[in-house]
């Protein structure tokens, strides 16, 4: 699997792009008196579930590191434990058994890996082609530092040992500032929506209020400046708070 790399499936095409209409729909009726004018919006549908598959890429390569982060301090405890590298990483996998599902991200690759093991195929090159796949800078360097200890030689164990504890604590790190940058994304959600719940209640609470402007061109541009604004608002606050740890 490339990690770098995640298509929707049908269902959730199907999902995103009936959910992105309604919205259209909502937008339409509150901005220019008519459901309809959300029509006009389809045209960003493709751009939307391109913006959800990224999500999901970005929500899978973070569970990835997760997992992966649990793998090296099992791989690391199995080292010091005085396995061989090649044992080590079959003891890693047993131990992971109790933590995670046979289909989790990280069972499927370490079950790939012991099997080619079996093939003759060296730990170096899988966990090469691992970090190639995977996208992500923990899983290249561990892999890259597994590669040069093992031609250097020297106390393997111990080298692999104390580089998988210094990635897994900063890791350990990252998770806890993407907490606090997810507490902000939550705000951000709640003032995106905030503007359109007002309209709601004012069209709500005072019938006929927005007519004005639904009738007229004037209106009918002023509104349209307002739903772009809106929308600029709303990008533009997704674009600051998509910070890369």
């Amino acid at each position: 699997m490339d990690y770098g790399i995640y298509k929707l499936s049908k269902g959730d095409i199907c999902k995103y792009s009936f959910l992105y209409l309604g919205i259209f729909f909502v937008l339409g009726y509150l901005f220019y008196g008519t459901p309809l004018a959300g029509l006009f919006g389809i045209a960003a549908i493709p751009f939307l579930l391109k913006r959800e598959a990224e999500k999901k890429r970005k929500q899978r390569e973070q569970e990835l590191l997760r997992q992966f982060k649990e793998w090296i301090l099992s791989f690391a405890n199995c080292l010091k434990a005085g396995y061989s590298i090649e044992n080590a990483m079959r003891e890693a996998y047993k131990e992971l058994q109790y933590l995670f599902d046979p289909e989790d991200l990280i069972m499927v690759e370490c079950r790939q890996m012991v099997g080619k093991m079996q093939n003759n195929h060296s730990l170096e090159e899988l966990l090469a082609d691992f970090g190639e796949r995977s996208h992500t800078e923990d899983i290249r360097d561990f892999s890259e530092v597994f590669s040069v200890a093992k031609k250097s030689g020297g106390n393997l164990s111990l080298i692999l040992s104390d580089t998988a504890n210094r990635i897994a604590e900063r890791m350990t790190e990252s998770e806890q500032i993407e907490l606090l940058f997810e507490a902000k994304r939550y705000e951000q959600k709640i003032m995106n929506v905030v503007p359109v719940f007002i309209m709601f209640y004012i069209g709500i609470s005072n019938p006929g209020y927005f007519e004005p402007l639904y009738k007229n061109p004037v209106g009918i541009v002023v509104m349209s400046v307002c739903l772009m604004v809106y929308a600029f608002a709303y990008f533009w606050a997704y674009r600051i708070m998509k910070i890369e740890i």
